[in-house]
């Protein structure tokens, strides 16, 4: 379809935006083209040099435009109602050359086009002339695109008659693009005569005013157009040939380095699956394809990725073609007597075999280099993901037996490298039935080790640094971002001043609670040897409860302390076994009066068996009465002290001397994370301290930093606090209370379940997310129903689908069942209970 005024066909074209000066100048009508609704290309082609918007129309080449250009452009302009103050003056002062700029700082979401009016070229510059009729400028452009599978090359029809009078909106005109949505929709209505008159009746015998329009409808398919004729005297006839189809000559060809390149998905252009990709405008396909290879390399290429090799003796075996060459082979082998075939020693085991290119496979794998980790940490990561995708799959408990692996795996390392995709299959095949998988949701035994994503990314962050920051100089930012991090959670637990990095004492992290029980055991130990002389280590005393964890017997005996003087004073049900400061005064008389000396405290918030809590405040008037150092072991409750409801069970920790936590127990970071803070750091620092020449610096001896060294028993250490302080920006304060809040609501949920079966029994009271229950033996049963819970604990861990422990409180064996795992849901709690309640009535019907 052509719209002529005059004889001055216009095209309709969209120019690309660019961070480019414009000069607007006059423009030059051309006599010959089409309306053409089109669009800039984003991309432009491989052949465009320069700048896409050209600044180059010199003073000298004003445009002059004839009275009938004046008239066709203005009855264009007119067609908008923000446009009709144009008027044929205003026009030819554009003819003078000027200069506009557009915005050199185009913002990212603005666009990069817009619809123009094609003017046509000007002489000796390069490019389309151009007029934007939103911005009213004239400008200069290579960066244009005609849709050609738009109006009007796709339809190439005449225009109407002259006797025809329709009304054309802009908007319908310019696809809706030109005019804001703020902007009606003003009618396109112009006549003309010959170019005399700017709008000009035409008599067909009656009064009405034919026009010269158009009627364009952009959502029809089918537009009825008609040739105008001889038969006005108002428009001479216009040339009804179809206006050819403009495409351009640039041959285009795929990249060289691909040509070599196969794909599973061919490229038909008659095939279904590009049809169905058709709007796709840069399909692989058009680039990738099997059409440089012949036939058979084709069929070749088609085998390779639709057989896939076997990893394993396992998926071998189930093929019919491996079997019959494998057969076939050894047929040969013997018929030629290269191998004989005997049974297998009982004292041998097979050590298998692999072919070259995989034995070799290995071989290209560096130490370090950036593609090599990135292509194997995504196997990895890929191999990870699916293992928490299906890890319910597994057994929570290992079923294998003792020495399992060593008959799988050979006696010796390899002596060429292997793949890492053999490695992750001996992985999936021998490792993972020996796991015992405490990220199962169904993982409901000892305390929780959280892993999360944040945690994971922290770890891998520390791996690909590995640095080993044992003091300040080694690596500043492990060293400060430890502080950092230990100050904010001493903020959030609401820890004392004092043991804050800008008090006398301050935080650090070491691996275990292990590790740090021992270290303030240390430091008490010395602190009260420099005041009763080191003679006196035979009559030191350490006190706890019989609930307090192992790791305080253990540190006595790497103190060099007397196993004997260690007191792990009894609890029972009536203080819920949390240690009674009667008790331990009683304790530390009897030893005073003997000749011992008292020195260290070991009080717990959250026991291992029954997460029990001592009375801090009591237990701290006690210790200080006797100059004892008091050390507050929370390394599983702590966590939940960040919540405000929970941080009453540490009332009292303002008196303690050392306090710690740990962190990849309950609060979503991978182990090893374990928090310690002192009161006093230089209690530690003596007791730790080590300064050969090699580790000297001016930072250190200045006292200007910490060095972490000092306060731990090894020399090098890990970036832990990365991990941590990851975990504290990912989930926030609000996210790791939400996680320890559900928790506890699905331990008590738990609780609730047992109480309603009167076959159980809840022993301690449930104060975090552990539960301690039994089942009650029979009336008439000699058992006291230690056996009878033994038992259970076997049958139901013996299922695999579920994992719990069991303790011993006042002398009864009792179940525990913690929740804590990141992945449990109410649905796994329920679960769980349905087999012991399963489990219980079997057991109790074969008594």
């Amino acid at each position: 379809m052509i719209l002529s005024l005059n004889h001055i066909p216009i095209c309709v074209v969209e120019a690309a935006l660019e961070e480019a000066d414009l000069l607007v100048a006059g423009a030059e009508i051309i006599h010959e083209g089409a309306i053409n609704q089109c669009n800039t290309a984003s991309d432009r082609p491989e052949n465009t040099s320069g700048s896409d918007i050209e600044a180059s129309a010199p003073a000298s080449h004003g445009l002059d435009f004839t009275p009938e250009q004046h008239q066709a452009l203005l009855a264009l302009l007119q067609g908008s109602s923000h446009l009709q103050s144009h008027t044929t003056n205003q026009l030819t002062s554009q003819t003078n050359l000027g200069s506009a700029t557009l915005k050199s700082n185009r913002k990212k979401l603005d666009s990069r086009s817009r619809k123009c009016i094609n003017l046509g070229h000007k002489p000796g510059v390069k490019g389309h002339l151009l007029f934007d009729l939103y911005n009213k400028e004239l400008f200069i452009s290579r960066d244009v695109v005609f849709f050609e599978s738009h109006f009007p090359y796709k339809h190439n029809l005449p225009l109407p008659s002259s006797s025809s009078h329709t009304t054309t909106h802009l908007d319908d005109l310019f696809d809706d693009v030109f005019l804001p949505n703020s902007v009606p929709n003003p009618t396109f209505n112009h006549s003309v005569d010959n170019g005399h008159t700017e709008h000009n009746s035409v008599d067909n015998g009656n009064t009405e005013n034919n026009s010269h329009s158009i009627d364009f409808n952009s959502n029809e398919t089918n537009h009825t157009t008609h040739c105008p004729t001889n038969e006005t005297n108002h428009l001479p006839s216009i040339n009804c040939e179809p206006i050819p189809v403009r495409r351009s000559h640039r041959q285009v060809h795929p990249p060289n380095y691909l040509k070599d390149y196969h794909c599973n998905l061919l490229h038909h252009p008659d095939s279904a699956m590009a049809s169905s990709s058709s709007t796709c405008k840069y399909p692989i396909s058009s680039s990738i394809s099997y059409d440089s290879f012949s036939s058979p390399h084709k069929h070749y290429m088609l085998n390779l990725s639709a057989n896939p090799k076997p990893t394993s003796y396992e998926h071998a075996i189930c093929d019919e073609n491996w079997r019959t060459a494998i057969n076939t082979e050894l047929q040969a082998l013997v018929k030629t007597k290269t191998w004989d075939l005997v049974p297998l020693p009982s004292n041998k085991k097979a050590i298998g075999c692999r072919d070259h290119e995989e034995e070799g496979s290995g071989l290209k794998m560096k130490a370090m280099d950036a593609e090599q980790l990135r292509e194997q940490a995504h196997i990895m990561v890929d191999f990870i993901a699916d293992y928490y995708k299906t890890i319910e799959t597994f057994p929570v408990l290992s079923q294998v037996q003792p020495g399992y692996l060593g008959k799988l795996l050979p006696d010796s390392a390899p002596t060429y490298p292997e793949s890492l995709q053999h490695v992750l299959n001996d992985v999936q095949e021998k490792i993972l039935p020996g796991v015992t998988h405490w990220q199962s949701p169904n993982y409901f035994a000892y305390f929780p080790a959280n892993s999360s994503i944040a945690g994971f990314l922290g770890e891998m962050l520390s791996a690909a640094l590995n640095i080993v920051g044992f003091s300040w100089i080694t690596s500043p930012a492990a060293t400060e971002l430890e502080t950092i991090v230990l100050d904010w959670l001493a903020k959030a637990l609401l820890l004392p001043h004092h043991f804050f990095s800008t008090g006398q004492g301050g935080g650090v992290i070491q691996g275990t609670a292990s590790e740090a029980v021992l270290v303030v055991l240390l430091a008490a130990r010395d602190k009260i040897l420099r005041t009763v002389g080191r003679s006196a280590l035979p009559k030191l005393v350490t006190y706890g409860s019989d609930q307090t964890h192992s790791s305080l017997q253990k540190a006595c005996q790497i103190g060099g302390l007397d196993p004997e003087l260690c007191r792990l004073l009894k609890t029972d049900s009536s203080t819920n076994f949390a240690l009674s400061p009667d008790v331990l005064s009683e304790a530390i008389s009897n030893d005073i009066a003997n000749g011992l000396i008292p020195f260290f405290l070991c009080a717990n918030v959250g026991t291992t068996s029954s997460t029990a809590v001592d009375p801090l405040p009591a237990l701290a008037k006690v210790t200080r009465t006797n100059n004892i150092w008091f050390h507050v072991d929370a390394a599983y409750a702590g966590s939940a002290c960040i919540c405000p409801e929970y941080r009453h069970f540490i009332d009292g920790v303002e008196e303690a001397d050392s306090f710690n936590m740990n962190a990849h127990k309950w609060f979503l970071t991978n182990f090893d994370c374990s928090l310690l803070w002192v009161k006093e750091r230089s209690a530690l620092i003596q007791s730790l301290s080590t300064n050969p020449e090699f580790l000297k610096n001016k930072a250190s001896e200045g006292n200007m930093v910490i060095d972490y060294k000092d306060w731990q028993i090894p020399l090098g250490r890990r970036f832990r606090s990365l991990k941590l302080w990851m975990v504290l920006r990912l989930y926030g304060l609000e996210g790791l209370q939400t996680h320890i809040k559900n928790h506890i609501a699905m331990a008590a949920y738990f609780e609730e379940l047992v109480v309603q079966d009167t076959r159980f029994k809840v022993v301690a009271p449930r104060t975090f997310s552990l539960v301690c229950f039994r089942l009650l033996p029979p009336p008439n049963s000699e058992d006291n129903g230690n056996k009878l819970n033994h038992d259970l604990l076997d049958l139901v861990n013996s299922t695999g689908s579920v994992f719990i422990t069991h303790t011993a409180l006042s002398g009864e064996y009792v179940l525990r069942f913690v929740v804590g795992a990141p992945l449990t849901e109410v649905r796994h709690v329920k679960a769980a209970w349905q087999i012991l309640q399963e489990k219980a009535t079997a057991l109790l019907e074969s008594l």
